[in-house]
């Protein structure tokens, strides 16, 4: 094969790249005295090794602490190598198509760099973008979102302003029958997709709850731990939502549902419970809240036998202010009581004597909010939860409130339902983006190893990139923090007391079952064995760790162990928007036409007429009495359907909610608050300060 230059042949080698699923890079040319080009290798991208580490500067230990890089150089031989030929230009010298490593599956290919590059037309839109002040990346989410939208250069804000106004109006007093009507098509399309919803007595939404087949696969694999928060201010009936959220395999946030509820006491969240227990065909084996009595009630009533925990960091935040004046600033008992409350190989029995101890010595014993919290201990002291499998040690809500904030940036207080649930959906694709492109990077790259030993390179293979890079930790501390103090033989078992520095440990190891068990029950709690254990399987000279010591749900087959009926429903309804992608196709063709044509008037003109005579075979074809005006008709294309024209589920009353109205707000946020106001002269003692001539002397600085 011939090539006029040798752009031509860099060019063609990288489309077969971005077809087969690998990338490719330039590498070293050599040139004649006249400086043409004679030889060009076009490599993998996998090709060579990987440089040495590079040093930063030493920390606090005097440990000089290394850059923590992942590798993609695994020494692979494909290449092509063009050879300039004279005046016949340049020509394949040689061919080599075999790769050393998987090559990228199809439904990663999107995440290639061969694969992500921006088009002429995506340009001029992001600079027609930055003339009117939006960044590039505004304007990059507004041609992924409008791609396609025509602009009115002439028009004003009001013109802006009434258009927002029709649109709204063209839903007003139906969104709520509009949203059942969307979700009945998505079931109908796909029967996996679960939906419920409850009206008051005058016909008006009062709870909706929903989950898609991609939910319910997530908590088929993911769901032994959830955590379930209510957030406010995302539509305009305040409308309490309340997502179900867990932790991935690659530890991240991922929703297992959710619920729109108009109130928030005992009778609302038994419904909503109910229903994402009759979805998921099972209860989680922990449910995760805050102290809302009527959910405390609720999860009693629906989840007997589901393990309740309240959040530390809601009940720890009221700590200080429940403190006497003369306690508030004392470092020592903060010290202690967080050394036993958040400490998580403490026994239950040495939880209760040193809590004791403190409260006697602080004089707190006789406090009614210290000994409610005491009473609580079962629902959120870490000692009483060592032996329970926690999935990463969910001991706050810190995934829900983490989640809360992802909708938020999406959703606001002015959304109607349609709105929310467009909204909604799309900060689902972006979750689902995100976990994509984190499998499509744990595909192709190899985390860097710090040990020779046989096991970590194992661990590399089978979890995730997250989650190894906290094995890597266990293994390292095993390896030079981790001493064996003795060791006990009684058979067939393996008695191992093993020092990290901060205690002493009790390993044991039974030959015959060929287990292993620590006195620290870090497997239990996260999954993951500890560098206890690991300091053991380094000794008895272990290759791989055991199958079963390896927890499914941080691998990365973790979907593997998934029922296959729910997972052959997730494939079968990924062509529910099927339309959409049409549409979207065609916009984006008709702008790659318009970036084709250059700015040529002849081209553009015979675009135009192209246009315009199929837009008129389109309307000969259609029948007059199913053409809607042209703003009805963008509204429909933007909610997806029209107003209906019978209304039998009416939308719901602006509800009240408990995060509303006014709260005791806690010494701690008031000298927050008073900190950050400016200071000022007070008339009375000539001083700059905080308070005023009325308070002066009653208020201290």
């Amino acid at each position: 094969m011939m090539f006029n230059n040798i752009l031509d042949g860099i060019e063609f080698y990288r489309g077969y790249a971005a077809r087969c699923g690998f990338n490719v890079r330039n590498s070293t040319v050599t040139r004649s005295k006249d400086g043409t080009i004679t030889w060009k290798y076009i490599l993998c991208n996998r090709a060579g090794e990987k440089n040495a580490a590079v040093d930063r500067d030493a920390n606090v230990d005097g440990v000089m602490d290394k850059r923590r890089r992942v590798s993609r150089r695994v020494r692979c031989r494909a290449r092509i190598v063009l050879k300039f030929s004279g005046l016949d230009g340049y020509s394949i010298h040689s061919f080599e198509e075999r790769h050393s490593h998987p090559l990228v599956c199809d439904k990663h290919k999107g995440f290639l760099k061969v694969n992500r590059n921006i088009g002429h037309v995506h340009q001029k839109f992001i600079l027609d973008c930055v003339r009117a002040n939006i960044g590039p990346m505004d304007s990059y989410k507004l041609y992924n979102e409008v791609a396609g939208g025509h602009c009115n250069i002439g028009c004003t804000k009001n013109d802006v302003k009434n258009f927002t106004r029709d649109l709204r109006a063209y839903i007003v007093g139906a969104d709520a029958q509009m949203v059942i009507d969307n979700l009945f098509k998505r079931r109908e399309v796909c029967s996996a997709f679960n939906f419920e919803y409850l009206v008051n007595g005058e016909d008006k939404l009062k709870h909706i709850f929903w989950a898609d087949p991609i939910c319910r696969r997530n908590f088929a694999a993911f769901g032994d731990s959830v955590s379930f928060d209510a957030t406010y201010n995302t539509n305009r009936y305040k409308m309490v939502f309340t997502p179900f959220t867990g932790k991935d395999n690659h530890g991240k946030c991922v929703t297992f549902g959710a619920a729109l509820l108009s109130s928030e006491n005992t009778e609302s969240y038994c419904w909503v419970l109910e229903k994402f227990k009759d979805c998921m065909g099972r209860a989680p084996s922990m449910l995760i809240t805050d102290q809302d009595p009527a959910l405390k009630n609720a999860v009693k009533h629906v989840f007997p036998d589901v393990r309740h925990r309240l959040c530390m960091w809601h009940i720890m935040l009221k700590f200080s202010d429940r403190l006497p004046p003369h306690l508030k600033k004392n470092k020592s008992l903060r010290q202690q009581v967080n050394r036993i409350v958040w400490y998580d190989v403490i026994e239950p029995a040495v939880f209760e004597e040193k809590w004791q101890e403190i409260m006697s010595e602080f004089g707190l014993t006789d406090i009614d909010w210290f000994k409610s919290i005491y009473d609580l201990r079962y629902n959120w002291i870490p000692a009483y939860f060592r032996n329970h499998a926690l999935s990463g040690l969910c001991r706050t809500t810190s995934i829900s409130e983490s989640a809360n904030s992802f909708y938020g940036s999406f959703m606001n207080s002015n959304c109607n339902l349609v709105e929310f649930f467009m909204k909604y959906n799309s900060e689902i694709e972006a979750q689902r983006h995100a976990y994509a492109e984190m499998n499509s990077y744990d595909e192709s790259t190899v985390p860097s190893l710090q040990t020779p030993i046989l096991f970590e390179k194992h661990t590399a293979v089978v979890c995730t990139t997250n989650i190894f890079v906290k094995v890597q930790k266990e293994i390292y501390s095993a390896c030079f923090k981790c001493r064996i103090m003795s060791i006990t033989k009684n058979e067939p078992q393996l008695f191992y007391d093993v020092n990290d520095g901060d205690g002493i440990f009790q390993v044991v190891y039974d030959s015959v079952e060929e287990t292993v068990v620590c006195s620290c029950s870090k497997f239990v709690r996260e999954g993951l064995l500890c560098c206890h254990i690991y300091i053991l399987l380094k000794d008895l000279n272990v290759d791989r760790i055991p199958d079963k010591y390896v927890v499914r749900r941080w691998t990365r087959s973790c979907f593997d162990s998934v029922n296959g009926c729910l997972t052959d429903l997730v494939s079968s309804c990924a062509a529910v928007d099927e339309n959409k992608m049409k549409i979207n196709t065609c916009i984006s063709e008709f702008y790659a036409c318009i970036g084709v044509t250059d700015g040529d008037d002849e081209k553009l003109s015979a675009l135009l007429r192209c246009v315009r005579d199929f837009k008129e075979f389109l309307k000969h074809e259609t029948s007059e009495e199913g053409i809607e005006s042209d703003k009805n008709r963008m509204f429909y294309n933007f909610y997806g359907s029209s107003r209906p024209t019978q209304v039998d589920v009416l939308p719901p009353d602006v509800v009240k909610t408990k995060g509303s109205g006014s709260r005791l707000i806690p010494r701690a946020e008031k000298a927050a608050r008073e900190k950050q106001k400016p200071l000022r002269t007070c008339k009375k003692c000539k001083k700059m300060c905080r308070h005023d001539s009325k308070n002066c002397g009653k208020v201290k600085d």
